[in-house]
């Protein structure tokens, strides 16, 4: 027979594993600061981390349905995460309305990811990224994960643009680079001049976070 204390420190064991510490107001702003643009309402609640693994799922809720939608979160997870969660693709009628709004709510092994377009999709696929970190106490990267979150959020101008100066000493990559962190804080244009003995002035939509470098041939 198994001694009383035995059984004690099971329940105890289990009770902290399911329900975790509410986060203090300085990890709270620690996280918040990570968010850029920070979002228009972030909510932390208390309960235990949503790890972002194979175990997840991942509902994806559009005002129509779109056969890009999963492709677009399943290699967003493998390239930011390294992780195959199960993916559910469903139309919702009570999605953000406004262009490029989302909505993000993380809770127990579900992530819930809505927006009336794609767009909406990748800029809540953003800012996972910016929340998530690795998993502590192990000598490699096993997981990501992220606190019990509700986040509501919405672009506060239609163009929100980056001005960059190309030289044509300036590497193409640095021009890459330049996009995809544009795309990856959520702007939307890209404005140019460049500088190849006269001035030419160009502008690139941003309509993907993982952008394209073959259009810089052009």
């Amino acid at each position: 027979m198994k001694h009383p204390l035995f059984f004690l420190f099971a329940l105890t064991f289990v009770a902290f594993s399911t329900f975790a510490e509410p986060l203090s107001e300085k990890e709270t702003d620690i996280l918040k600061k990570r968010l850029v643009p920070l979002p228009n309402q972030v909510v932390f609640n208390e309960g235990p981390e949503v790890v972002l693994d194979g175990t997840l799922t991942v509902n994806v809720e559009l005002s129509e349905n779109d056969d890009n939608a999963k492709k677009l979160v399943a290699a967003s997870f493998e390239r930011q995460f390294g992780s195959k969660p199960n993916i559910v693709v469903t139309k919702k009628d009570d999605v953000p309305k406004d262009a490029e709004a989302y909505r993000i709510r993380a809770t127990g092994k579900t992530v819930t990811l809505s927006a009336s377009d794609l767009r909406g999709i990748r800029h809540a696929l953003a800012t996972l990224r910016q929340l998530a970190e690795p998993n502590r106490g192990t000598a490699r990267t096993v997981d990501y994960r992220i606190p019990e979150t509700e986040i509501n959020d919405a672009p506060a101008m239609p163009f929100r643009g980056v001005l960059v100066v190309w030289y044509n000493e300036t590497p193409t990559v640095k021009i890459e680079q330049i996009l995809r962190l544009a795309a990856y804080y959520k702007f939307n244009h890209l404005v140019c001049v460049i500088n190849f003995g006269r001035q030419v002035l160009c502008h690139v939509v941003l309509v993907e976070n993982a952008f394209d470098p073959s259009v810089l041939d052009h």
